[in-house]
């Protein structure tokens, strides 16, 4: 088990109890809601809480924050108030209940074959097989496409000797089913004259059957008739089509159908039974082959299942390798070789220029008190919270760039930036897998290390899609912070905006006796500063804090009261 220590003046094998008195400091202020245009760009107004002006955080405070839909963008932290426009849930991945499909180890083990390339220093091959790869796969999507918009065109106008053949089978059973059809609706003088022109005539995909405005024709002609009937298009083919059956008794080279809804239907009977036949014989070698495909995939799948993709003869929580890969975490760095390898990442994968101030602003700079550690003493194993990156490297080559956050429960993935040109190769979802091996190394250690999280997650856009693709997913109900399992009931509440847990919570009035506020100098409790009914400005404001952060991070925060400050900003 392990145990959760500070570098702060404690001697070399003394455990800490897991209390945080390491208090962020934060200005005390009134809290607005400030409007701006949706993240995703959905071209609605919503509305957002900042959290900003504070002091290092703790690890644990900047987990709370998490869970309290507090998103980290560079020095400040924001949180979305609930919109009607594009809804977000935080979600999380349980670790002891997460296993990788096949498709994705698939898709992992692909890239580590072309990336091995790299291992053996051959820069410019691995880049034009990737580039080569690339050209493949756009190919085989632009065929996906096409064969979409095969399927879409159904059905396919026939011209000249084939539609007068048709035409005249139509016309024929027509005129013979029309004795038939007045006496069954005791209708007389029907116009049953079909003018070749007005016909249309379509082939289906499969080639075995026409399709026929016939019976709209029919019914347009005689429409003031069935008006007085009562009688409707539906009930109308109804009797044309029990009309067209006893004709179908007879052995004919097409059959002519019609069904209550939809079009006149011929069927080529010769080319259908022989159809059926070829399907039959098919079909027999669709199983033989299907009983091959099944064990085949089993074979794969037990291979996937007991395969990790880290290589754990080599494995240290510093640095390990995958395939060619040697994955180092490390301290963040404001490197010219860092700071250039995610502007190239941000300029030609989202078309964005950040300058360097922003790019280090955003991901390069600690906002977090790092001198917190997950130790194992008996297993000599000491592991460094807070932010880190995790770097990909081939060769000695940087490949790819993980901006993450360890916290005592969580392995929080804020970022991953690669090299453009693996763009098409899943390199996002493979650092998912890394990560979620790795994770699970720590939680072998560390019990408590439950959580691997992604951030938060939204159906209003594809690209978020991704985050839901893993098994183990919890998600959080924005209105009561709970967690639950994500199955289809939740996924479709989800997509509807209206995901709630409908369990009572009581919410526990804030103790002002453990709020610490600064006053200049001098650290009061809130007890001594508001009056006894915590009825006064200052009481109010803090429970209005206390509804947005939760009980927990209020006692974490010291707040310091600058009058003027906090009195300039609530008359703005």
């Amino acid at each position: 088990m392990g145990i959760i220590s500070y570098n702060k003046q404690i001697k070399k094998g003394q455990s800490v109890n897991c209390k945080f008195d390491l208090h962020p400091s934060i200005y005390f202020k009134k809290l607005n809601l400030y409007q701006c245009n949706c993240i995703f760009e959905c071209g609605q107004k919503i509305m957002i809480r900042y959290l900003d002006d504070y002091s290092k955080l703790t690890i644990q405070t900047h987990q709370r924050l998490y869970e309290r839909f507090f998103t980290r963008n560079g020095d400040f932290y924001m949180k979305i108030n609930k919109t009607d426009c594009c809804t977000i849930y935080n979600m999380r991945i349980v670790l002891e209940k997460c296993l990788p499909t096949k498709k994705q180890m698939k898709s992992a083990y692909s890239l580590l074959e072309h990336l091995s390339l790299y291992d053996e220093g051959n820069d410019q091959k691995i880049k034009q097989q990737v580039q080569k790869q690339s050209i493949i796969q756009k190919d085989f999507q632009q065929q996906i496409l096409e064969n979409q918009q095969k399927q879409i065109k159904k059905y396919n106008q026939i011209h000249n000797q084939q539609k007068i053949k048709l035409y005249q089978i139509i016309d024929a059973s027509i005129q013979k089913c029309k004795q038939s059809f007045e006496e069954l609706t005791q209708i007389v003088n029907l116009n049953f004259t079909l003018k070749e022109n007005d016909v249309k005539i379509f082939q289906h995909q499969t080639k075995t059957k026409f399709y026929s405005n016939a019976n709209l024709l029919l019914f347009h002609q005689n429409q003031q008739i069935f008006k007085t009937q009562k009688y409707s298009l539906d009930k109308f083919n109804e009797f044309l089509g029990a009309t067209l059956r006893k004709l179908n008794q007879e052995v004919n080279e097409f059959t002519v159908l019609q069904k209550t809804k939809g079009f006149l239907t011929l069927i080529d009977t010769k080319e259908l039974i022989e159809n059926l036949n070829c399907q039959k014989q098919g079909l027999v070698i669709q199983q033989q082959q299907s009983i091959k495909q099944i064990q085949k995939q089993s074979k794969k799948q037990s291979i996937f299942k007991n395969k990790s993709l880290i290589n754990h003869e080599t494995f240290t929580f510093q640095t390990f390798q995958v395939g060619p890969i040697v994955i180092t975490i490390k301290d963040l760095e404001q490197s010219r070789d860092i700071v250039d390898f995610i502007f190239q990442y941000h300029n030609v994968v989202h078309n964005r220029n950040d300058n360097d101030e922003e790019i280090i602003r955003l991901y390069c700079r600690n906002y977090l008190n790092t001198n917190t550690y997950l130790e194992d003493l008996k297993q000599n194993i000491k592991i460094q919270l807070g932010q880190r990156f995790m770097e990909y490297k081939v060769n000695g080559k940087l490949i790819g760039l993980g901006a993450i956050v360890l916290t005592q429960e969580y392995f929080i993935s804020e970022y991953f930036f690669y090299l453009p040109e693996l763009k098409n190769f899943n390199f996002g979802v493979f650092s998912i897998l890394v990560e979620l091996e790795y994770a699970k190394m720590i939680q072998k250690y560390f019990p408590n290390f439950k959580y691997h999280t992604l951030g938060y997650t939204t159906f209003s856009t594809k690209k978020m899609e991704y985050k839901l693709q893993f098994s183990g997913i919890e998600i959080q109900c924005p209105n009561k912070y709970l967690w639950a399992e994500y199955d289809d009931q939740v996924k479709s509440q989800m997509k509807q905006k209206n995901f709630n847990i409908p369990i009572p919570i009581q919410i526990q009035p804030l103790d002002f006796s453990k709020v610490t506020i600064q006053l200049q100098d001098m650290k009061i409790k809130a007890n001594l500063l508001c009056d006894d009914a915590q009825q006064d400005e200052i009481s109010n404001d803090l429970k209005q804090y206390a509804q947005e952060y939760g009980n927990e991070i209020m006692y974490d925060f010291i707040f310091i009261y600058n009058e003027e400050i906090y009195r300039g900003i609530q008359q703005n």
